[in-house]
């Protein structure tokens, strides 16, 4: 029985190290990747306000358009035929 439960001990023990180890290994950051070309700071481009123009329009004066005489159609009215 004692030696049983020793082989268990050693078992259990060599997992638990083995799931410690893996787990403390992909709990590290990697170290961030160098650039390989250096790169230079953005340039400041600094413009001028430009003048902004106003342009005012002068009133436009209204035409006053009468509607035209609406044209009166004439019917021929049809006399029914006597037989």
């Amino acid at each position: 029985m004692v030696h049983g439960t020793f082989k268990q001990a050693i078992v259990g023990t060599t997992l638990a190290g083995m799931l410690a180890g893996l787990t403390g290994c992909t709990s590290l950051m990697p170290p961030e990747p160098a650039p390989l070309v250096e790169t230079s700071p953005p340039k400041v481009v600094r413009r001028v306000p430009v003048e902004q123009k106003v342009v005012r329009r002068t009133s436009v004066e209204q035409k006053v358009v009468k509607a035209a005489p609406k044209r009166v159609v004439k019917k021929n009215v049809i006399k029914p035929v006597e037989e």
